[in-house]
């Protein structure tokens, strides 16, 4: 008995990772002119889609968020304060998320960014890059 208790306790500390939460981080750097905008993150969650977020303070802002597994996601820079609700163009960014941490790079322009630190983001530009002949293609239809 005392060999099933022993055996027990060790295995939930080696299973208690494995059951913890994982999480996404995002740090993000912007122009200067980005600085008091709210800037949302935008994604697919086990209940559904989930909205998240943030001021942009000296050219920066973060989000951690609950994440289990790879999902869509969208990054919203909001110039006008109004872009949730307006039908104005939007200032957005379309990428993957999994769990684990990654920065993001961008100039005056949400759009223009650059994603790096998990594996999700180099898949993703190698099937954009081997799209963008079909992409070119039926923009010109």
């Amino acid at each position: 008995m005392i060999r099933y208790i022993t055996a027990m306790f060790l295995l939930s500390f080696a299973l208690g990772p494995a059951l913890a939460q994982s999480n996404f981080t995002l740090k993000g750097k912007l122009s200067e002119k980005a600085n008091d905008k709210k800037i949302y993150l935008i994604y697919v969650g086990d209940e559904g889609e989930k909205l998240d977020s943030t001021m942009v303070k000296s050219g920066s802002f973060s989000f951690e968020i609950p994440l289990e597994r790879s999902t869509v996601a969208l990054l919203l820079l909001d110039h006008s304060g109004q872009a949730l609700n307006d039908q104005q163009p939007k200032d957005i960014y379309r990428f993957y998320i999994q769990p684990g941490d990654a920065s993001l790079q961008a100039g005056d322009s949400i759009a223009s960014s650059l994603v790096t630190g998990l594996p999700i983001f180099k898949e993703m530009m190698q099937i954009e890059k081997a799209l963008s002949k079909s992409v070119e293609g039926l923009k010109s239809l």
